[in-house]
């Protein structure tokens, strides 16, 4: 049954359950004194956020103690790398406790290869320039040096393993799904956003009641069960029926202008990391969903963007967000 959304809540902290503490060393043999050199501990992904934002992770075994030495950013595909961290010596609880909060609302970090991490974190770079980067990343960035940097992940024949047609209305559930639950059609503050978002108000206000519904009213909750392999979160539409349908009909009015081509590019690009990551993650259903949506936004899709059911979720979360004061 899903769960209504608590505000509050915090959420599990969860770690692949293949981390494994690393141990130390047996023998005293000579070590290298670059960490370069010392063997590639956890790598860690979060999902990829309303923001385009993905927090990204690799770290070494220490050869003395239990520490590890860590490097990681966050990585926003349109700015590049906003913030970084680096530890010389870092308890794996502790990392593993930061990681997890960086994974919010899920809490959920994906183990992933060093060269994924390598990978996210050169498109990162090549966004920022290297004069942007913080100063605790650039100082452990060289726990990268031995990560081959010319591996890339195939997202077309993941797209291609992946997707499946008879998923495409299904779609729309994404946006119950916990990594999803608070994407929207686009920023805050792009103009196109606003000026839909305004007018939706002005709709709703000159509905009875607002065009919302009594907080005594029932709401149908859809069938979740293509996202049983992932936590939901389910908050009932808030519209009359009245209010419903004026909103379809804005929704239809405003959709090619905030999902221009270059915002569903990235939407799609974002749904494919989400993809590969869930992938990893072994769960079929929950990454041929993700798939099927970035499948449905390439630009030669038969599948108009005014009639794609994932970006017509988003424009309808996009109203719902704002109506109940989310950001």
């Amino acid at each position: 049954m899903p769960k209504k959304k608590d505000r509050n809540r915090s959420g599990p902290r969860t770690i692949p359950a293949h981390w494994q503490t690393p141990q130390e060393t047996a023998t005293a043999t000579a070590v290298s004194a670059n960490p370069g050199d010392w063997p590639v501990g956890p790598c860690w992904a979060t999902r990829v956020d309303h923001s385009g934002n993905q927090g990204l992770f690799l770290t070494r075994q220490r050869p003395w103690g239990r520490s590890l030495t860590a490097v990681g950013a966050v990585v926003n595909d349109q700015k590049g790398i906003v913030d970084g961290m680096g530890d010389y010596a870092i308890a794996p609880a502790h990392l593993a406790d930061r990681v997890a909060e960086m994974g919010h609302p899920s809490h959920h970090a994906y183990a992933v290869s060093p060269e994924y991490v390598r990978f996210r974190l050169a498109q990162g770079e090549a966004l920022s320039g290297d004069a942007a980067l913080p100063a605790p990343y650039r100082r452990q960035r060289h726990l990268l040096d031995a990560v081959d940097a010319t591996w890339t992940p195939d997202f077309a024949a993941l797209e291609e393993r992946l997707h499946r047609p008879d998923l495409l209305e299904q779609t729309a559930l994404l946006l119950y799904g916990i990594e999803f639950n608070d994407w929207r059609a686009g920023a805050d503050d792009d103009e196109a956003v606003k000026a839909f978002v305004e007018a939706a108000d002005k709709t709703l206000a000159a509905l009875d009641g607002g065009g919302l519904q009594d907080a005594g009213d029932e709401a149908s909750v859809p069938d979740l069960a293509a996202l049983s392999e992932t936590e939901t979160l389910v908050e009932p539409w808030l519209l009359t029926e009245e209010g419903s349908m004026q909103m379809d009909a804005l929704v239809g009015e405003h959709l090619e202008k905030v999902v221009r081509r270059e915002v569903a590019d990235r939407h799609r690009e974002r749904l494919l990391q989400m993809a590969y990551l869930t992938d990893l993650d072994g769960k079929p259903t929950y990454s041929s969903l993700i798939a099927t949506a970035a499948w449905s936004l390439r630009p030669d899709s038969e599948t108009l963007l005014a009639e794609n059911a994932f970006i017509r979720a988003l424009m309808r979360k996009t109203v719902e967000m704002h109506l109940v004061g989310g950001e």
